[in-house]
């Protein structure tokens, strides 16, 4: 064959190589490939292992805190944060620690420090309940976003010692606020309306006064906040954030008093729903963390009926 025909020949297997197989071989099609297979990908979220408790809390002295060896695992791309919650006997009070992995393991064995200032907030308080605390929740995420929360029976299954004491020989408390009255000042507002001083546009603030009492065992810490939320008269559902609910807050401004009134307040959504709100609930908290929780008996079971407290009105009325 002349170098020309040869020539020719090498072309044609380089554009059709299924054509032409190696001197001597049968020819035969080319066989596809298998699909390249993605990196696998982590859809699991971390296992805790073990919580080791070490040492225990004098209430009236200052940073005190427990130290707790957290002990967690992940199969692929590790571990990257954990929260875990201790409560009181009597579940009145919490503290809680928040740990970041900066660089996430599929093995994590953290000792970290538990209620002491900036690494729990709030920290343990002169307020805190006496006897034996115990492991309330853990929650856990990985790298890829996957979580895993673990409640108090669970963790009871989970290895370790989760328990530490509170010795507290200067009185505490865990009786929560109580609410005594209260008024809304904004019974009426209007949506276009904005503020005085604000540009057009600016949705208008809601604002009412809370009077609490506190008490104690010893001690009282004094009321610290509330919040108070509305929900549009004849919603099936209420969540806060919703455009068919609103949240007042407030904070007070001195601790330890038996009793106190606190402004609490918010702005409305540029889109809420208009028509009449009413009391949906009211959360009340204590400085030494003591909570209650009060539901209006207006929108089906509840357990408090807020018109007495209000006497001048429960609702507040949102127009265009």
């Amino acid at each position: 064959m002349s170098s020309q025909g040869l020539m020719v020949l090498r072309r044609a297997a380089r554009a059709l190589p299924w054509i032409f197989t190696a001197a001597g071989a049968a020819p035969a099609l080319a066989q596809d490939s298998a699909p390249a297979q993605p990196d696998e990908l982590d859809f699991q979220p971390p296992i805790l292992q073990k919580v080791d408790v070490t040492g225990s809390v004098n209430a009236q002295a200052t940073n005190q805190y427990i130290t707790a060896t957290i002990t967690l695992t992940d199969n692929l791309s590790g571990v990257a944060s954990f929260v875990v919650d201790f409560r009181s006997p009597s579940g009145m009070h919490h503290v809680t620690r928040q740990k970041s992995i900066p660089l996430p393991r599929t093995k994590v064995q953290s000792e970290i420090s538990i209620g002491a200032s900036p690494f729990s907030e709030p920290p343990f308080l002169r307020f805190a309940e006496p006897g034996t605390w115990t492991i309330y929740s853990l929650t856990a995420s990985d790298a890829a976003g996957n979580s895993v929360s673990y409640n108090e029976s669970q963790l009871n299954a989970i290895g370790g010692y989760h328990r530490f004491q509170v010795s507290n020989s200067g009185g505490y408390d865990i009786v929560p606020p109580a609410l005594a009255s209260g008024t809304i000042q904004t019974p009426i507002v209007r949506l276009s309306k904005e503020p005085k001083g604000m540009p057009p546009g600016t949705p208008p603030f809601v604002n009412a006064r809370i009077s609490m009492t506190d008490s104690g065992n010893g001690a009282i810490s004094g009321s610290y906040s509330g919040r108070l939320m509305f929900c549009l008269a004849g919603s099936g559902s209420c969540i806060a954030g919703n455009t068919n609910t609103f949240t007042m807050s407030g904070i007070s401004n001195r601790a330890g008093l038996t009793a106190s009134t606190l402004t609490v307040g918010t702005s409305l959504a540029t889109n809420q729903v208009l028509g009449n709100y009413l009391i949906y609930s009211l959360e009340m908290v204590d400085a030494a963390g003591s909570h209650r929780k009060l539901i209006s008996t207006d929108f089906g079971g509840g357990n408090t009926d807020f018109h007495p407290y209000f006497p001048q009105g429960v609702a507040v009325f949102v127009n265009q």
